[in-house]
């Protein structure tokens, strides 16, 4: 479990938590609740393969770059709450194949959800939460 929270600073250097080469990260937990970060690099999330539960809620946030998440195949939970998200891209989404639930309440500036942003062969996606 990492938590990350009251993260002063709006950005984040991409390369933060990719592990070091030849090594694999054994982090399940991910919490960033409570920072001000503006942006996710692109790069954020690489080599977390083991990640279950990201934990993203009231980050200021407008929107996420496809492929940020393409390394999380075991990721089961995800929570960008109270987010200011404006637009879900095509393939945001798409390799979370192991997705159970999704919480995107309370982004009240989301319009738009492009088709296949969600992994479209995905059985386990059981609640997405949009209020």
């Amino acid at each position: 479990m990492l938590s990350i929270k009251q993260y002063p600073s709006k950005s984040i250097p991409a390369d933060c938590l990719t592990p070091t080469e030849g090594h694999e990260l054994d982090l399940y937990y991910l919490d960033f609740t409570g920072t001000k970060i503006t942006e996710l690099p692109q790069k954020l999330f690489k080599g977390l393969s083991k990640l279950k539960a990201l934990h993203l809620p009231g980050l200021p946030i407008t929107n996420i770059s496809p492929g940020t998440f393409d390394d999380m195949a075991s990721l089961q939970t995800l929570d960008i709450d109270y987010a200011d998200l404006r637009e879900i891209k095509a393939g945001t989404f798409a390799n979370l194949v192991s997705l159970r639930r999704m919480f995107l309440h309370g982004n009240h500036r989301l319009t738009i959800i492009e088709p296949n942003s969600f992994p479209i062969f995905s059985h386990n996606l059981t609640f997405v939460d949009l209020r």
